[in-house]
């Protein structure tokens, strides 16, 4: 971009704090020669205070920003939003006559505040400084570059020459192809009717010698010295110009710190004094649904809580006079009720924005964070855990008093698991297995109850856990378990499932009682039962000998009556009735002829034929 003698037209995107900076600068126009003159500002925000200082001074305003883009006559747009899409859309539309600056402070900036300077600047310029370099090594290539390199020296300082014994330096190719005069001999550059000698050779003899041979008008200065001149020529701008570049870089950063403040998740304002607003950030904006024009100058008590007198007035402690006078942050917590008629919580911390020893101005820096939710949190919190503890008593109470009646139950009771671990056992079962709880629980039940390594299994001892984790229905038998003095014991087990939250039965409780003495004597009952059925059946088997005994004995006792009435005893009939009694005894005549034979079919005197019995 070339200065051109007419004014330049300039457009303004952004109406914060870069922008404003801008307006302020050069709205209203400080002479009648100004270059620069502001004819449109755009600003999202109708409430933005370029915005506003514009339209109090009869600028062009709108909320669009490509419409300066139309403005007739305009030169250049100053993008002050600090938005790259902005800037990118800006660039894309403009017309090919206008030039888009942005804040990044490209290489057209350079120009920009060129203008900014002659436009402000005295209408006569000072004689440039003529200056002389003797050394065109390292150093002097270097300082004549950075002399020669910067357009802002150009019209402040003239290089009229460089002397180097050495043709080939570098610095003498650059003097050649800039068309600045080169010497061998430094004394033929004095000559040159020079304000200013650089030596940049190192060497102190030249610099003595420069020094006695150089005319009085002249001023010799040696590497370290032109550095430090370098140095001080960049920094001594024009007066008007380092506040307007120096305002302008602290609009920019002020600019960052707004886009960086504005985006803090929690509220934050800056406070004076008095109470009164001074900035704040958009999430405050936000939050209280204000603007910023009507937050800034009012009382922090009126805009946050709508009081008509301090905080600590109104029974809400107020930290601002601590921190003013201790210059230390503090914090507190405001318990307030909402615009809903809930009460809400604010978490304030508010620091000091000056040194800890004072200084002329005092300013506190104030962070609102809303802390409603989590002080809700808490007190539910709280409200859980005095209701866990409530329950915990509740369950512990339920606990012994389940416990209580466990271990008064008189039958073994234990808790087994699919995999035969005992889980829970009480008093009872411990009692009879002579065995602490820590000896019990997790081993598995047939090590305790039955002194083998495997599940029960045989046909006489069916294990009733598997029908009942099967079947899902109580499942009973009977075992024989062992005791303390290791003695079998009869066992009448029952095994109830208990089930999972998905209805699958996973463990039992296993109830057993002893029924040794049920068993004991049910057995003596059966054998006396069968000592008596053994006694009934000889009794009937003596009645059915005794049936035909007496039939033959009555026969017999019949043939003696007949024979009685005949000759002679028959021998046979005698004996056979001799061994019957009427009392149904046999007789014992004596032990020789006990078990004698007796012939009933031979013939005897009386004509009776008996046998051989």
């Amino acid at each position: 971009m070339t200065v051109k003698s007419s004014q330049y037209k300039v457009a303004i995107v952004g109406g914060g704090r870069q922008g404003m900076a801008l307006l302020e600068a050069l709205v209203p126009p400080q002479n009648s020669h100004q270059y620069l003159q502001v004819v449109g500002v755009a600003d999202v925000n109708p409430e933005a205070p370029g915005l506003l200082y514009a339209q109090r001074h009869g600028i062009f305003t709108t909320e669009r920003y490509t419409e300066l883009l139309n403005l007739e006559g305009v030169d250049l747009i100053f993008d002050a939003a600090g938005q790259p899409e902005v800037s990118q859309e800006l660039e894309r539309q403009r017309p090919p006559q206008v030039t888009v600056l942005t804040g990044e402070r490209p290489y057209p900036w350079d120009d920009f505040w060129d203008l900014i300077a002659k436009g402000f600047a005295p209408p006569k310029t000072p004689e440039p400084l003529k200056v002389g370099l003797v050394g065109a090594g390292r150093g002097g290539s270097e300082v004549l570059r950075l002399i020669t390199g910067d357009r802002q020296h150009q019209d402040r300082i003239q290089i009229l020459g460089v002397a180097d014994r050495n043709p080939q330096a570098p610095g003498m190719a650059i003097a050649q192809n800039l068309g600045i005069p080169t010497f061998l001999n430094y004394r033929e550059l004095l000559r040159q009717n020079l304000d200013l000698v650089m030596e940049l050779t190192g060497n102190p003899k030249v610099r003595e010698e420069l020094i006695r041979i150089k005319p009085a008008t002249t001023q010799v200065i040696d590497h370290v010295e032109a550095r430090l001149f370098y140095e001080l020529l960049r920094l001594a701008e024009d007066q008007f110009r380092q506040k307007i570049e120096s305002e302008i870089r602290l609009s920019t950063q002020r600019n960052r710190f707004q886009r960086i403040f504005d985006h803090l998740p929690d509220p934050v304002l800056v406070l004076n004094p008095d109470h009164t607003v001074e900035w704040v950030n958009f999430t405050f904006l936000h939050r209280f649904q204000t603007t910023e024009g009507q937050v800034r100058g009012q009382r922090c008590y009126q805009v946050l809580r709508q009081l008509d007198a301090p905080c600590h007035q109104r029974g809400l402690f107020c930290p601002l006079e601590e921190v003013l006078e201790k210059g230390t942050t503090v914090q507190v917590i405001h318990r307030y009720p909402g615009l809903d008629g809930d009460i809400r919580f604010d978490e304030i911390s508010m620091a000091p924005l000056f040194p800890r020893e004072g200084g002329t101005r005092k300013r506190v820096i104030e962070v609102i964070k809303d802390i409603t939710a989590q002080k809700r949190l808490e007190e539910d919190l709280q409200k859980s855990e005095e209701k866990a503890q409530q329950l915990f008593k509740q369950a512990n109470a339920g606990k012994i008093f389940l416990e209580t009646i466990l271990n008064g139950i008189q039958d073994n009771m234990v808790v087994i698991d699919a995999d035969y671990r005992i889980i829970e056992v009480n008093r009872a079962y411990l009692e009879m297995a002579g065995l602490s709880r820590s000896e019990v629980v997790g081993k598995f039940c047939y090590q305790i109850s039955h002194h083998v390594d495997r599940p029960c299994s045989t046909p006489d001892h069916p294990c009733p856990l598997k029908d009942a984790l099967r079947t899902g229905k109580p499942a009973s038998g009977t075992h024989v378990h062992y005791d303390r003095q290791g003695q079998e014991r009869y066992y009448h087990v029952v095994c109830h499932p208990l089930f999972d939250e998905t209805g699958q039965a996973t463990r039992v409780v296993e109830l057993s009682q002893d029924i040794t003495k049920e068993v004991m004597a049910r057995s003596r009952m059966l054998h006396d039962d069968k000592m008596t059925s053994l006694g009934k059946l000889s009794a009937s088997v003596v009645h059915e000998i005794n049936n035909p005994l007496t039939g033959i004995l009555t026969f017999i006792k019949l043939l003696q009556r007949t024979l009685a009435e005949g000759p002679g005893q028959p021998s046979g009939i005698t004996r056979i009735s001799a061994l019957f009694r009427p009392d149904g005894k046999r007789d014992h005549p004596g032990q020789q002829d006990r078990f004698q034979p007796v012939g009933l079919f031979q013939e005897d005197p009386a004509g009776i034929q008996t046998g051989q019995y």
